[in-house]
């Protein structure tokens, strides 16, 4: 990153935060995820970013006090 100071944070690339399995039910006939499952996934990886980068339950918990 250009202009990055000392104190500004190494990000690995890729970044790999979160992982799951396609399971059995997320098939479809075609023996191939189905397309609705990928949302299903982005959503879990979002969930796991937002709690990597503090934007967590506590964080919410302060922002409503």
């Amino acid at each position: 990153m250009s202009g990055a100071g000392p104190a500004s944070p190494v990000i690995e690339a890729p970044l790999d935060r979160y992982r799951d399995v396609v399971r059995p039910e997320w098939i479809d006939h075609n023996r191939h995820m189905n397309v609705g499952y990928y949302l299903v996934v982005f959503d879990f990886a979002t969930d796991e970013f937002f709690r990597w980068v503090g934007l967590d339950d506590a964080h919410r918990r302060g922002a409503a006090a």
